[in-house]
């Protein structure tokens, strides 16, 4: 049944951010109370690490329900969630472009990563990491895998050679 104009004004978009101690039945505690609110759970990333539970949230949801939601979110046991209603629904059409960063293992890797791609004025839309053991070089493998919205070409190119003056040891890949 196609919406009237009234009821699309009144959709809005949340993000909520979530962190616990990790446990069964998080994410179907969240999913309930999102539904069970009148919700729509359009998109997450949830993830372990270290034994936590973390992940972001973006729900779509009338404004008249917002309230309730935040307060029912606040019931769930064990839970620290933060919600916020998002400026704009974002721009997820604009173009993405992937880039991998591998490289040895060093304390501060990141903020250098993170100063390159600020200092040039690109935002991550996305930045994951991980190292992994590296026998053959008696160390640790350090990869990120960012993502970003596509910049000018001018600016892609700058950030690839500023990227790759970080490190000699360091090899960038762009998709």
């Amino acid at each position: 049944m196609p919406q009237t104009l009234k009821e699309v004004v009144m959709q809005k978009h949340i993000v909520l951010s979530v962190i616990a101690n990790d446990r069964p039945g998080i994410v179907e505690d969240l999913s309930n109370c999102i539904q069970g609110h009148h919700g729509n759970w359009l998109q997450s990333s949830l993830s372990e690490l270290a034994g936590q539970f973390a992940g972001i949230v973006q729900v779509d949801i009338d404004a008249a329900h917002i309230d309730e939601l935040k307060l029912a979110l606040n019931q769930i046991t064990d839970l620290s969630i933060h919600v916020v209603e998002s400026m704009n629904a974002a721009d997820d059409k604009a173009p993405r472009i992937s880039i991998t960063v591998t490289a040895n293992d060093r304390p501060g890797i990141v903020q250098e990563l993170s100063q390159v791609v600020a200092n040039i004025g690109i935002s991550l839309i996305k930045l994951k990491t991980e190292c992994k053991p590296a026998p053959n070089w008696g160390g640790n493998l350090f990869q990120a895998h960012i993502q970003i919205a596509a910049p000018s070409d001018e600016k892609l190119f700058e950030l690839q050679s500023a990227l790759e003056k970080l490190a000699d040891d360091l090899i960038v890949d762009f998709a």
